[in-house]
């Protein structure tokens, strides 16, 4: 295990995250192909292993970040009915929230997490991205930031967060738009129903 460390430490130092999966997979083929078992790999995304990153760029080091997606369904109900007919989807809220150390020689508007005075008006949209050591997605949103605080507290070291607002988010999924999936009766009647051969014996009358 010792020699695993200092291995993954000199990658990390002379290549860096681009390096890692391929690493990983040597590592895994290698005992695979001896007959050991595959080394031991984190398998849970922790603080540690996750990067941060605001326009495509790291912004330090991060104490904290929250996100969340929240959606208003409305039912629609009528008299003398217990449940309701359907449920009418509305609005949906995209929020997040960062927390970082204050660097004296880095500020939240030089780094793309908050406007200044002058920008207010015509600040960009930013985009705010969360990926594991491999490179997976784990939440990425475009918006806007739009809250800044800061505290500053004896024997503490001094922090400032962020709020932000989005437009559009999206994670590590393919999405796609399929309410119910079709039965295999139901795929089995609609190939026959779309057949040129199955139209031309319909539209013959005997």
């Amino acid at each position: 295990m010792a020699e695993r460390n200092r291995g993954q430490e000199f990658l990390d130092a002379a290549g860096g995250d681009l390096l890692i999966p391929p690493e990983r997979a040597y590592q895994e083929s290698k005992a695979l192909f001896e007959g050991k078992l595959p080394p031991v790999f984190p398998e849970y995304s922790t603080g540690a292993r996750a990067k941060l990153l605001i326009n495509g760029k790291t912004i330090g080091a991060a104490l904290e970040v929250t996100y969340s997606i929240n959606t208003t369904m409305t039912e629609v109900r009528t008299i003398d009915q217990f449940l309701p007919w359907e449920i009418v989807p509305g609005q949906m809220m995209i929020k997040a929230s960062l927390k970082r150390i204050v660097d004296p020689r880095r500020t939240l508007g030089g780094d793309g997490l908050f406007a200044t005075m002058q920008s207010y008006l015509h600040q960009p949209y930013a985009s705010l991205e969360i990926r594991d050591r491999l490179g997976n997605l784990i939440f990425y949103a475009r918006g806007m930031f739009t809250d800044f605080n800061g505290s500053i507290q004896a024997g503490q070291a001094s922090v400032e967060g962020v709020s932000f607002v989005g437009y559009y988010w999206r994670e590590n999924t393919i999405q796609t738009f399929n309410p119910e999936p079709e039965s295999s009766l139901d795929r089995l009647k609609n190939q026959f129903t779309q057949n040129s051969l199955v139209r031309r014996i319909s539209g013959l009358s005997f």
